[in-house]
């Protein structure tokens, strides 16, 4: 993990929230996703998470860990 920010939001793709977003690739990250993970816009490169997954991924996780993809 490079970078950690509990309530991002994406300048690339209109403000959109990023909340417990954890920056593993440049601009790559993990972060959770508002409403239904599954019908909405998608993602545009990260992997999107539910809340409550993304929550928990925040708080087992730090900044210089090691992500594999």
């Amino acid at each position: 993990m490079t970078r950690r920010v509990i309530d991002d939001v994406s300048t690339l793709y209109d403000n959109a929230p990023m909340p417990y977003a954890q920056y593993f690739s440049g601009g790559q990250a993990f972060h959770g996703v508002h409403g239904d993970l599954f019908n909405g816009g998608g993602s545009a490169g990260c992997i999107d998470m539910r809340l409550t997954d993304a929550e928990r991924l925040w708080n087992t996780t730090e900044t210089g860990d090691t992500v594999v993809v």
